[in-house]
């Protein structure tokens, strides 16, 4: 009774007329419907609080310690990272989303722990699928405004970035051009380092070094960079496009596998999937599907830096000699 009254309002949150197998859906297998999807997914995340912990050094589902007995009969889902990956990777696909008022009305009406809440226990299974494996939600948010999980998601991991928005609005009364790539970079100078304790958007050009958060890469990171990209894209999305800008710059500083292997000696790329052309490709699959806005670009001010630090001769002639003549060993007996 309580999703029926919901059934109109959960109807128009989608384009098309709602199918199953491409046959049409009643009333009745609707409601029923979001009944059951809204269900598994609540007790999902009730049931991965309370019995699935984080490991040391948590950087995905690998490590997170699973049911055992006696507590695993009856929760086949929890004793296996596998599964618990497949099940959240659809979770994430945009074309999967349940209204978000849908959850939040079973759950506050099954809710027998007045300290939780469907925000919280969310993003607590959520998190294992960001790159910085955390999720915080915004002191301000409201859950009228959520539309679905991916939404949630897109606004935990992007909020922070919205302190830039003035600077750049600014900077983009100036001409700019795009950047080179890491290596190029190396060449002229530029010193990459990661930044501590930063939001993965907030990217930084002080004197002579690129300062850019961590990226962990991990099997998630493609699904979970391509339905953020797909969410951002939506005719009905307004907000800045935070995740393709930057995957815009990074795919620019990613030219070649060599560049991968600058960034990761730097210690800006953690990967944990195979080798530096693979990490390579990933980036250029995603750039095949994003578009950004130019004219609202994220980084106009980090490209008019680097590259005029790149113009400067001397910063090119200095990077050569310390290259080419002050590592190498010989110098000094040449002397």
């Amino acid at each position: 009774m309580a999703i029926r009254e919901l059934e109109h309002r959960a109807r128009k949150c989608y384009a098309e007329e709602t199918t199953i197998l491409g046959l049409g859906v009643d009333s009745d297998q609707f409601v029923e419907m979001m009944f059951l999807d809204g269900f598994f997914i609540i007790e999902l995340f009730r049931t991965f609080m309370m019995f699935c912990s984080p490991g040391e050094n948590q950087q995905n589902f690998q490590s997170v310690q699973l049911v055992e007995e006696p507590l695993a009969e009856g929760y086949h889902i929890f004793q296996s990272q596998q599964i618990l990956y497949a099940i959240g990777r659809d979770l994430i696909l945009l074309e999967n989303q349940l209204p978000f008022f849908i959850l939040s009305r079973l759950f506050d009406i099954t809710n027998s722990d007045s300290n939780l809440g469907i925000i919280q226990i969310a993003l607590d299974f959520l998190k294992n699928f960001t790159p910085e494996n955390k999720l915080q939600a915004p002191s301000q948010i409201s859950i009228n405004n959520i539309k679905h999980l991916l939404d949630l998601v897109n606004n935990c991991w992007c909020n922070e970035t919205k302190m830039f928005d003035e600077t750049n609005r600014n900077v983009m009364r100036k001409k700019w051009e795009f950047i080179n790539s890491a290596t190029e970079f190396q060449e002229a100078g530029v010193q990459f380092k990661k930044a501590e304790g930063s939001n993965l958007f907030d990217i930084k050009f002080i004197s002579g070094a690129l300062k850019i958060p961590v990226l962990s890469i991990t099997d998630y990171t493609e699904s979970f960079f391509t339905n953020l990209v797909a969410f951002e894209l939506c005719p009905s999305y307004v907000k800045p496009k935070y995740v393709c800008d930057y995957i815009v710059f990074m795919d620019h500083l990613i030219n070649a596998s060599k560049d991968v292997r600058l960034l990761n000696r730097s210690g800006i790329i953690e990967s944990w999937v195979g080798d530096d052309a693979e990490v390579y490709s990933m980036w250029h699959k995603l750039l095949k599907i994003t578009l950004t806005d130019l004219k609202n670009f994220g980084y106009p001010e980090v490209f008019i830096n680097v590259n005029n630090h790149c113009k400067g001769c001397r910063n090119v002639w200095m990077a050569n000699l310390k290259r080419n003549y002050f590592n190498s060993p010989w110098a000094f007996i040449l002397n």
